[in-house]
This record gives C-alpha cells, sequence and structure tokens, in this order.
C-alpha cells in the first residue's frame, strides 16, 4: 500500500513528541514485524486512519513510500460511531508498568530508547529525617528514615537493592 493514500486522523485525540517519534522510529526500524502484529486501522471510505496515527508519522518520516499490506488493515465492518469509539480505545493506555518485572526480566534492553519512561526521584518526593551528622559522628551503625511517595514504591525498590547490592560487593571486593 502507498503511504500517500492513509491520510492521518485530524480528530485523532493523541499527538506526539519529536523525541518521542524518534523511538517509533527507531522501533518500527528494529523490528518491523511489529507492524505486522499491530498493523494501522483505517476507514477504506476516507481512509482515515482511526489507529496507528503515530505508527503512520513514523513510517513517512523514515520515508517509506509504500509498506507491505499487512502493515495495514480497513475497519470494514464498523459503524461510524464505532469508528468514534474505536479511535478512543485505541488510544488509551490503562496499564502501569511493573517496574521489578522491567527489572528482572529486561534489564538488557534499553528501556529509554524503547519509549519505555522509568520514573525519576526528585528532592520533594523524599522527606529525611532522623539523620543528623552529630549522631554520625564515630557511630559503627546508623539508621535512616525517610517517607517516599508511594507511586514510587517499586522504582524505589528496585534502585534500593541495587544499591544495597553495589554497597555489599564494594565491601567484600
Amino acid at each position: 500500500m502507498k503511504t500517500n493514500k492513509l491520510k492521518m486522523n485530524p480528530n485523532n485525540p493523541r499527538r506526539i513528541q519529536p523525541d518521542k517519534l524518534e523511538k517509533l522510529c527507531a522501533s518500527i526500524t528494529n523490528l518491523p514485524q511489529m507492524m505486522t502484529l499491530r498493523p494501522i486501522v483505517y476507514d477504506p471510505v476516507t481512509m482515515h486512519v482511526l489507529g496507528g496515527n503515530q505508527r503512520l508519522a513514523a513510517i513517512r518520516k523514515l520515508g517509506m513510500k509504500e509498506i507491505p499490506d499487512e502493515w495495514a488493515i480497513a475497519a470494514t465492518d464498523l459503524t461510524p460511531e464505532q469508528q468514534k469509539e474505536f479511535v478512543l480505545r485505541d488510544n488509551v493506555q490503562l496499564g502501569d508498568w511493573d517496574y521489578s518485572v522491567l527489572d528482572e526480566n529486561f534489564a538488557d534492553f534499553d528501556l529509554d530508547d524503547i519509549g519505555i519512561e522509568l520514573p525519576s526521584l526528585s528532592e520533594d518526593d523524599l522527606q529525611y529525617s532522623n539523620l543528623h551528622e552529630e549522631i554520625l559522628d564515630g557511630a559503627d551503625y546508623f539508621s535512616v528514615t525517610f517517607t517516599i511517595s508511594n507511586k514510587y514504591k517499586d522504582k524505589f525498590y528496585e534502585i534500593g537493592k541495587k544499591a544495597f547490592e553495589d554497597a555489599i560487593l564494594g565491601m567484600m571486593g
């Protein structure tokens, strides 16, 4: 199919930032099979893309003038109202990342390059207490008490586990 036959949906409720578009281009280049498994869905009458506007933008940015037919599928059985609903449902991202699973099973991937943003912690997210320089002077042991926002618990666990392992290895090495 010629890519110029497909039209970007002017009513697409989602936009893509330039840096994310670059990551999507890389995804299509590195794993083109993804397009067969998640084809662009379009209205066969208007040729407007119902699902995959960002993928179409990436394909065009990559300079592809033609794509395999299996990379695009016509939504022939949807009414106009169902097409509108499809546009919304296709763009909803309901799931959350399980950071411990990402760490344990996908650590060999550059998650940022793929487009998976890991949360970062700021000073505002951490509230330190009970850690005073005078307590640390001459102490063999010390404890730290702090509070962290629950939304960062998985990421903090991942960071804390890695820091603990590095500290233990450093003491043993």
